[in-house]
């Protein structure tokens, strides 16, 4: 009789932590080392299953029906020792918490003045992709990239190698705009798969990423402005052990839909500024030259794209015609090769040009405007190197 009460008390302690005292540690230690609110509904405890998960910083949130765990340790059908299984993830900014009578009265005002100067010290709409160029330059001269001497984050890989994440029914919502003149993107995918794997003799990193019905969709001002579809499967190699080095990276994307209308191109113009640069003056390096040798660790060695069956339509209601755009198969497929050092009649080292070669394969195009042919392309195949 002692005995079975000894093992009640010790299912009652053990219930009691799991149930109570887990969940307010993790909410502690979140909010204490990450600045994020964290709220656990209950756990359950023979399967630790988190339920009703929360998690929220500044205005965005995140909510989680359900959080499992699997180990290979005891399903023989799990190839890892620890797989998370997430089901339904819902991402939300949360704009009306912010609105107060403060920020109406107070902010605002003080916001609209600050745009005004901004405005007034270069800031203007961009209605051309003429700065292309001059873009890329300003950002090559900051040298914010440069992927040189880095290496592989051991976590990363011993996450890809003993955990894999899988999620069901994801959505993200992210609300923009004014009262109005509102507009919200949601993407959601029905399954998103994360797995891995790393070691064997060549000590590299393969990964698979695969996202099953995925759904992105603009609304503004109550309309939706365009819509698109696909599912998407990535694989590829990286380099675990020394520098940084992408070898392989294969893509597919199948069942591609996308819809838009005119007032789509309308609406992402009217919220693209750009800051007027001032007059960068010429220094001695060269840092558009060192573009290729600074990105090339993260440039695939080898790159595979296909796209299967595609269709694009749009609606113009200036002269009331729908235009589609159906296309059967897309293959590109790449390699790359880094510079290697040279000697120069000097005998000075010199980066040497790096070698590109790219296959470019196109099947059954067609252009429509009102069920009419316009264009209508079997194939095309273009390589170059």
């Amino acid at each position: 009789m002692n005995f079975l009460l000894i093992l009640f008390f010790i299912f009652v302690v053990i219930y009691s932590c799991v149930s109570w005292l887990l969940p307010t540690v993790l909410a502690w230690l979140f909010m204490r080392k990450y600045h994020i609110k964290l709220k656990i509904g209950r756990i359950a405890v023979p399967k630790l299953i988190l339920k009703d998960v929360s998690l929220s910083k500044d205005r965005y949130s995140i909510h989680i029906d359900e959080i499992s765990f699997q180990s290979s340790c005891f399903n023989s059908e799990i190839n890892k020792l620890v797989s998370v299984v997430i089901r339904g993830v819902e991402v939300t900014n949360n704009v009306e918490e912010k609105r107060s009578v403060v920020v109406e009265t107070i902010l605002k005002p003080l916001l609209s003045k600050q745009n005004s100067t901004a405005r007034g010290d270069g800031y203007e709409e961009v209605t051309d992709f003429g700065h292309l160029e001059s873009s890329l330059n300003r950002i090559a001269n900051k040298e914010l990239l440069d992927f040189r001497d880095k290496k592989l984050p051991h976590s990363l890989t011993m996450f890809a190698q003993f955990m894999g994440v899988h999620i069901f029914n994801a959505s993200v919502t992210i609300h923009n705009g004014t009262v109005e003149s509102p507009w919200s993107v949601t993407v959601t995918a029905d399954e998103v798969h994360a797995d891995g794997a790393a070691g064997g003799p060549a000590r590299a990193l393969v990964f698979s990423t695969k996202l099953v019905g995925a759904k992105a969709r603009v609304v503004g001002r109550g309309e939706c402005l365009g819509e698109a579809a696909c599912c998407l499967v990535v694989e590829g190699t990286v380099k675990a052990d020394g520098p940084l080095n992408v070898e392989k990276i294969h893509a597919i994307i199948s069942d591609t839909s996308v819809t838009f209308k005119d007032d789509l191109y309308q609406f992402i113009k009217s919220r693209k500024k750009r800051r007027r640069q001032p007059l960068v003056t010429v220094e001695d390096h060269d840092h558009l030259a060192t573009i290729i040798p600074r990105l090339s660790p993260v440039i695939p060695k080898i790159f595979s794209l296909k796209i299967d069956s595609t269709k694009i339509s749009c609606k113009d209601k200036a002269i009331n015609s729908n235009f589609e755009m159906s296309l059967q198969s897309l293959q590109v497929n790449s390699r790359f090769s880094a510079a290697s050092l040279i000697y120069d009649d000097q005998g000075v080292e010199v980066a040497g040009l790096p070698q590109v070669y790219v296959a470019f394969q196109m099947e059954q195009f067609q252009l429509l405007a009102d069920c009419q042919q316009l264009a209508v392309l079997n194939k095309l195949k273009l390589d170059a190197k």
